[in-house]
Parts: structure tokens; sequence; C-alpha cells
């Protein structure tokens, strides 16, 4: 069995499973609503409780009042560090020079054919190549 034809049956095995996965899913969902109709409520099986009457009583919580942090003054306003600020320079902008105008030249001028006509030889025997054939051992 080479390996794409195992990696194929793989694939297929991971698709029929997932498939069936979802379809068992499916058909149990449709048992538990099923079943869930045909239970008697649930208010019908228990007994009535009497409730207690108890008193609760809630405390409200006691908040700090807390100033404005906006409307604070710091108080250590003098032990600020100074800061120093450092100019960096800009390195220049190097750019290239104007690019100089290159005239075309026109498509339409002939040019001589320099081609020379080889001579054409009756009865010689075309020239071999210069590679040679290797012999199989």
């Amino acid at each position: 069995m080479t390996l794409q034809s195992t990696i194929t049956l793989l694939i297929e095995i991971v698709f029929w499973a997932t498939l069936l996965v979802l379809m068992t899913d499916f058909v149990n969902g449709l048992f538990d609503v099923w079943y869930s109709q045909n239970l008697a409520p649930v208010s019908a099986i228990t007994p009535q409780l009497e409730p207690e009457t108890q008193q609760i009583t809630f405390k409200q919580p006691q908040f700090e009042l807390i100033p404005d942090p906006w409307e604070l003054q710091t108080a250590s306003e003098n032990h600020s560090p100074k800061t120093q600020s450092i100019v960096l320079p800009f390195p220049k902008l190097r750019l290239l020079p104007p690019a100089k105008e290159v005239q075309t030249k026109s498509s339409r001028t002939t040019k001589k054919s320099t081609a020379t006509k080889r001579k054409s030889t009756k009865g010689q025997s075309p020239q071999k190549t210069s590679r040679t054939c290797k012999k199989a051992a």
C-alpha cells in the first residue's frame, strides 16, 4: 500500500467517524426530548414545603469619602526630576539627480541584413558534430 493510498484511507476514516458522531448525537438528542416530554412535571412529584419566615436584615455598607483626584494638588512638585530634551539631527535626504531625457530611435529604420548565405556543396557529406557517442559497456 502506498503512502498516498494510506493517507486517502485515513482521511475517509476521519470523515465517516465524524459523520457517525454527529448522527449519534442527533439521535440521542431526539430521545432526550421524547423522554423529557413523557415524564410528569416536577412540581407534581415534590411535596409542598411550608416556607420558613425569617427576617433577614441587610446592612448598608459604609463608604469612606475619597477626595477627587483631579482636584488634588501634588505634594511633591519640587521633587520632580528635570528632563532634558535631546534633539537628534535628522539625516539629510540624498536625492538622485534629475533624469536625462532619452531619445528613442524610431523603429521604422531598416537594418541591412548582414547574414551570409552558405554555399551548398553537392556530393559532400555533412560535417560531423563534435559530440562523440559513448558505447554502453
